[in-house]
């Protein structure tokens, strides 16, 4: 099947979703500025692979699989379109990228996509409030795992950042997230212990092997620029304890997360 059958083949689903219960190959025709003729062979095309009911050819309607089909296709356009026109492409030229997008992508790409519109809609959200809690923050994002840049700074002491994998992780489930990050391994580094400052006490980081957590509620977050420009920072200050060179040292830090 060439990219063009494919494409008509999509939009003649979707026709069917937005539609009633039944089209018409007339009405289809008309609203995708199509031949009737090009209309008809698609739905035959369809009926063939068991998404279009044509007992009544007047008025053929969606299959169970059919409309399945057409709603999944409909989700895949819905997050393409939203990602790409967030990215400053026009929503004609996005809905034409969106549309080849939902036939080709696979579902790791799409679930990617799907996770940076999800995090660009925190940004829209977001947009009029200059700061704001990671509470607020965490109550936008969808259960699921999200994956942000970050870095650790204070002082003049930037070489921290080797000992930990970048990005980090935001795991949320159930209106509650954390923090996730991986401790790597160092010669001349060695973290022993990380704490976060919440209501003017430090709290121990919780620690599974290599990988150290803590909730993402604490973070603070202030927002710059607008559209492309728009920047939004989540920090939190840390106090971490490590070895450099054989010498034990305290650190005071900030650890701060990008959108």
């Amino acid at each position: 099947m060439s990219n063009l059958q494919e494409m008509l083949r999509l939009r003649v689903l979707l026709a069917f979703l937005k539609e009633d219960e039944s089209c018409t190959v007339m009405g289809i025709s008309r609203s995708l500025n199509e031949t009737k003729q090009n209309i008809s062979r698609t739905i035959i095309m369809l009926e063939q692979e068991g998404m279009v009911d044509r007992k009544d050819i007047r008025h053929p309607i969606l299959t169970e699989q059919g409309r399945n089909t057409a709603k999944l296709y409909s989700q895949k356009m819905e997050i393409g379109m939203q990602f790409l026109n967030g990215e400053g492409v026009s929503m004609e030229n996005a809905r034409k990228d969106a549309c080849y997008w939902a036939i080709h992508n696979t579902e790791e790409t799409m679930d990617i996509f799907r996770k940076c519109e999800e995090k660009n809609e925190v940004k829209r959200q977001m947009k009029s409030k200059p700061c704001f809690s990671g509470t607020t923050f965490i109550k936008n994002l969808k259960d699921g795992v999200y994956h942000f840049p970050f870095f650790i700074h204070g002082g003049t002491d930037i070489a921290i950042n080797k000992c930990f994998e970048h990005p980090c992780v935001c795991h949320v489930e159930n209106g509650n997230g954390s923090i996730l990050v991986r401790l790597l391994q160092n010669e001349k580094q060695k973290i022993k212990t990380i704490q976060y400052f919440d209501h003017g006490i430090y709290i121990s980081l919780e620690k599974s092997g290599d990988i150290f957590s803590f909730p993402v509620e604490i973070l603070e977050f202030v927002n710059f620029g607008e559209g492309q420009g728009q920047v939004i920072y989540g920090t939190a200050y840390l106090k971490i304890q490590c070895e450099y060179l054989g010498e034990k040292q305290e650190k005071n830090v900030m650890f701060t997360i990008i959108l």
